[in-house]
């Protein structure tokens, strides 16, 4: 929301409101990115607003730490490959080796997806939407539709649909 809007949203609203209001996203923003549901709130229109914008900037968060980590699990890949000559069946190989602990995706709390395709790999997370489409559309930046593809790299493209 812009300034002025949530200015005219303080200006329309109690303190006991704003205070349930500040509440309610403090302990939003505690939650981990893939428990965090951005609905409406009946009679609020300031919450909802300020919901939707801790719930943009979390994705934004979540999506550098899905890069940050990805990026570990697929060194760890391409280790495994050097060694071994081959991607290694699951992610689970790569501990512990590779890795202490295999990564969460901060968008689902889940491993990242891995799937061995011939003798390469295709490596992602769901992205903020949460849904699995299987590695073949890239996150939109307007709709944030899509998946955070780790590898194989390639052109960005916007979801197919």
């Amino acid at each position: 929301p812009s300034q002025g809007a949530v200015a005219s949203w303080v200006m329309g609203a109690s303190r006991k409101e704003l205070g349930q209001i500040m509440t309610a996203l403090t302990e939003d923003a505690k939650k981990p990115y893939w428990e965090r549901r951005p609905e409406p709130v009946e009679g609020s229109r300031m919450y909802s607003g300020m919901l939707q914008t801790l719930y943009k900037a979390g994705a934004k968060y979540a999506q550098r730490d899905a890069l940050l980590q990805g990026f570990r699990v697929l060194a760890a890949i391409e280790l495994w490959r050097a060694k071994q000559g081959s991607a290694p069946r699951a992610l689970s190989e790569l501990v512990p080796r590779y890795l202490e602990a295999l990564p969460e995706d901060p968008f689902t709390g889940d491993d990242f997806i891995y799937r061995v395709e011939g003798k390469g790999y295709r490596l992602y997370s769901t992205g903020p939407d949460k849904e699995d489409d299987d590695g073949a559309a890239r996150i939109d930046s307007k709709s944030q539709q899509g998946d955070l593809i780790l590898w194989p790299a390639g052109p960005m493209s916007a979801k197919a649909g």
